[in-house]
């Protein structure tokens, strides 16, 4: 893959939509655990739903300005929800049950961790024009 100046652009505005989605991803999952008392991987699990799908269409319009009709890329974009659903609240409980780390820091800690091949995986294959 070569890096051109799009490719950093793309990768800024993935960045700054999944600092926001992220942001709203740890108060739901803190609301949820703490407030509606809910197993903090369920919470968790609740809240990377809903700011996937967010997330979704944001990236949709804002990072990879996709023209086309969203419908053809669901499919795609499903089968990345469905890996990454299983994937990290999986890694969330590795950190937080055998390292002992809070729940929210393991929460960050995964993000930080998938959000380059995220990036790679929807401007190469979900996104891609």
């Amino acid at each position: 893959m070569r890096v051109t100046t799009k490719t950093i652009k793309k990768l800024f505005k993935f960045g700054f939509l999944g600092i926001l989605t992220f942001i709203l991803t740890l108060g739901i999952t803190a609301l949820l655990k703490e407030t509606g008392g809910l197993f903090y991987l369920w919470s968790y699990w609740i809240a990377l739903l809903f700011t996937t799908i967010i997330n979704f269409f944001l990236n949709i319009k804002v990072t990879f300005q996709v023209k086309t009709k969203g419908g053809q890329r669901i499919p795609k974009y499903l089968a990345m929800i469905i890996i990454f659903l299983i994937v990290n609240p999986y890694l969330v409980k590795i950190l937080t049950e055998t390292l002992n780390l809070h729940y929210l820091l393991s929460v960050a800690l995964v993000t930080a961790m998938v959000f380059l091949v995220k990036f790679l995986i929807y401007d190469n294959f979900v996104f891609n024009k």
